[in-house]
């Protein structure tokens, strides 16, 4: 398998799995997983999230379950290594 093609199947796979999980963390907002960005050496993630209604605090807790996210995808997916994650506002298309 090429290398591209295992980045873009290994984003697609983290993004899925953040979004089945991420509406047990949040509440009262909608929150979409837009996008998912790995290093080339697939140890950080960049996940690309926006939130209706534009919410600072909503952003805060997906923060700070940060730690809480990665244990579920180290749990669900069978990574050598799960990425770092770091969660970025994306601000188009709102």
């Amino acid at each position: 398998m090429s290398e591209k093609l295992r980045k873009e199947r290994l984003e697609r796979l983290i993004r899925n799995e953040i979004a089945k999980n991420i509406d047990g963390i949040i509440n009262n907002s909608l929150v979409t997983i837009k996008s998912v960005s790995l290093s080339h050496n697939f140890r950080h993630a960049k996940v690309f999230v926006s939130i209706f209604p534009e919410n600072n605090d909503v952003f805060k807790k997906i923060n700070e379950k940060k730690g809480y996210i990665r244990r579920i995808l180290a749990k669900n997916l069978n990574l050598k290594y799960t990425p770092e994650l770091e969660f970025v506002m994306d601000k188009e298309n709102l």
